[in-house]
Formats: C-alpha cells, sequence, structure tokens
C-alpha cells in the first residue's frame, strides 16, 4: 500500500483506493517524523488520491441524482438505465473519466438545481 503512495504513479485511481484506510491517515499525519525524505511526495500523492475519491463519489451521486430526476420517455424498452447498475459497476465506469469531467458532471448538477430554483434564498428572506 505504501509504495503506491511513494512510486511516482499517475493513477490517481489506485490512490484512491487506499485513502480511506487508518494506516493511509496514520502515514500522512506522521509522514514528516517516520518519512522526512518522502513526507513531501507522501502527502502530495495522498492528497491526490483523496481529490479524486471526493471527485469519484461526488459524480456518483451527481449522476444517480440527474438519472432519478429522467423523465419516463428518455427510457429505452430494455429497461436498462443508470439507476439498475450496482455501485462498484458505476464508480469502475466514472474511473475513466478525467477529474475535469468528474467536476463538471457536479456541477452540471448544480447547474441543474438552480434552473429549478433560482433564487434559494429568497423564499428564506423575511420582510421586515
Amino acid at each position: 500500500m505504501l509504495s503506491a503512495f511513494l512510486t511516482n504513479t499517475t493513477d490517481d485511481n489506485e490512490l484512491s483506493r487506499y485513502i480511506n484506510d487508518p494506516k493511509v491517515q496514520e502515514i500522512y499525519e506522521c509522514c514528516e517524523e517516520k518519512f522526512p525524505i518522502y513526507s513531501c511526495n507522501l502527502k502530495e500523492h495522498i492528497d491526490a488520491g483523496s481529490t479524486r475519491n471526493q471527485l469519484l463519489h461526488g459524480a456518483l451521486e451527481s449522476m444517480d441524482d440527474i438519472c432519478k430526476e429522467q423523465p419516463k420517455e428518455h427510457f429505452t424498452q430494455s429497461k436498462v438505465s443508470w439507476n439498475v447498475i450496482p455501485p462498484e459497476i458505476k464508480l469502475n465506469i466514472l474511473k475513466h473519466l478525467s477529474n475535469e469531467d468528474l467536476s463538471e458532471i457536479q456541477q452540471n448538477k448544480t447547474s441543474e438545481a438552480k434552473k429549478k430554483d433560482p433564487q434559494p434564498f429568497r423564499s428564506q428572506m423575511h420582510i421586515i
């Protein structure tokens, strides 16, 4: 596991797999003491894995929400849709996208929500 963070990898998916492991959190917190030479690289790779993990799960939630909101006329006769795919497979599909693409999915979901309620705070304002 530690080798995944020490190698000069560009595979953020590999890094994101280990990000929730308690050992990784421990390494991140004490890497300057235990690995003074590699601490900068370790923190950089752990941060990249954490970012990728957040983007993957955020995009997964956004895709789930977007697909739940689709009108029934968009479904085919086969009844195959994003909603019936197991979460593990959905993540494997999303892993093929770049961080920018994953971020765009989440931004599109936010944009759609704003179109439905362009001024969400107006309803919370009280006239004095």
